[in-house]
């Protein structure tokens, strides 16, 4: 088997121990089907219109995304942590003591010496370019949930 195969059936496997001990906890979600876009792009006209029913509607599907989000952030979070630590396990011997060269320098020549490592390596960077893209949003829908909520109470008063 293939230094490749290997890193990938072994990510599989804790991707594996990890799904099943979240859901042990109860907490098995799933993505919510309905489109949360419009509330993004309402009209000041749009926004007057809506209701406090339909504010709490609202308040409900944006925080269901913003936790979805989030799920998903900590599920590429361990993926780029687990192969990271592998990493370092593996090159830990294989670093060059030359003094003049920067570490991080030492550690991808070390990182592509070794096919396993340099497959753990792209699964890394995959693993943070995902984080990069959804670094902010959970937080920015759970803003706009909470945007919802205030009007919603605003509208009850009214």
């Amino acid at each position: 088997m293939e230094e490749q195969d290997i890193a990938n059936k072994r990510l599989e496997e804790v991707n594996i121990i990890i799904n099943d001990y979240v859901k042990k906890l109860g907490v098995n979600i799933q993505a919510s089907s309905d489109d949360i876009s419009h509330y993004f792009s309402m009209t000041s006209d749009q926004i007057r219109a809506i209701t406090a029913e339909e504010c709490d509607i609202a308040v409900i599907l944006l925080n269901q995304k913003s936790t979805q989000l989030q799920v998903e952030l900590n599920h590429h979070n361990r993926i780029k942590n687990w192969a990271e630590e592998n990493i370092n396990a593996f090159i830990s011997n294989k670093l060059s003591h030359d003094q003049f060269v920067k570490y991080e320098a030492k550690r991808i020549a070390a990182i592509q010496q070794n096919e396993y490592t340099n497959k753990l390596h792209m699964i890394s960077r995959t693993a943070q370019s995902y984080l990069d893209a959804l670094e902010y949003l959970p937080m920015s829908i759970k803003n706009h949930a909470d945007f919802f909520l205030t009007l919603s109470k605003t509208k009850r008063l009214k």
